[in-house]
């Protein structure tokens, strides 16, 4: 009877010190994203906090021991904003800014590019990743830095550039494909000209059907494959 509720007590000092431990680690990400962003620390809560494992990528390799790292990630909500903070190579790295970025990339292609221009896709590992090679981590991106950050999305090759554009009856275009294919090359030709680079983005064209919200992931601005194949049975993209 006493081991048994020895091992009890055990258990239960194992668990009260994991339970302490993963509350302390919730808590890691608040005073980088106080400093940075001029927070309030009470007001920002850590919904949960997954850390690093190893995820099987055999389905996509020939190697059947592809597996690749995922780093530590914090679900973070501020006020009604929830986002996101990854820890990279001993660096906290977060999507905070992302809807503020992509409105402004929206609009500078808008201006610069084409009007019809009304959506496109960001991921947050693209913004990560162009902190890393341009700021600190702990910098906020500026709006003056909008072209080099989509010149930056245009050449990283893990992802793709897509851009949407807008029309407000689809229908024409689907019957006529040859007018859609030249708004497609011809946006495609403007893009690579203003940024100055070959590769070119993908190119959808789409009716007013297709909000804010059916383009948003926690992982960035962007529409999956089923919803781009559902979209295009429904005939509101192209």
């Amino acid at each position: 009877m006493k081991k048994s509720k020895k091992f009890i007590l055990a258990i239960l000092i194992i668990v009260i010190a994991l339970a302490l431990i993963y509350s302390a680690i919730l808590q890691m990400p608040k005073s980088y994203l106080s400093k940075k962003y001029n927070l309030e620390k009470n007001e920002i809560k850590s919904v949960y906090f997954v850390p690093p494992y190893f995820r099987n990528e055999s389905n996509h390799s020939s190697n059947i021991f592809d597996f690749e790292k995922v780093n530590s990630k914090w679900k973070i909500k501020y006020r009604n904003n929830n986002f996101y903070v990854d820890y990279i190579d001993g660096k906290y790295y977060d999507d905070f800014q992302l809807t503020q970025i992509y409105n402004w990339s929206v609009e500078y292609l808008q201006k610069n590019i084409d009007s019809h221009i009304s959506k496109i896709e960001i991921h947050s590992e693209s913004i990560y990743c162009f902190q890393t090679e341009n700021n600190s981590s702990s910098e906020l991106i500026q709006e003056n830095q909008t072209c080099n950050l989509l010149d930056f999305i245009l050449k990283d090759y893990n992802n793709d550039f897509v851009v949407y554009y807008s029309v407000n009856d689809i229908s024409p275009y689907i019957d006529d494909t040859e007018a859609a294919t030249k708004i497609k090359s011809d946006l495609q030709d403007k893009i690579c000209k203003y940024f100055n680079f070959n590769r070119k983005p993908i190119v959808y064209i789409v009716d007013d059907k297709i909000t804010e919200n059916n383009i948003y992931s926690h992982k960035g601005y962007f529409l999956k494959y089923k919803q781009i194949e559902l979209l295009k049975q429904e005939k509101h993209l192209i």
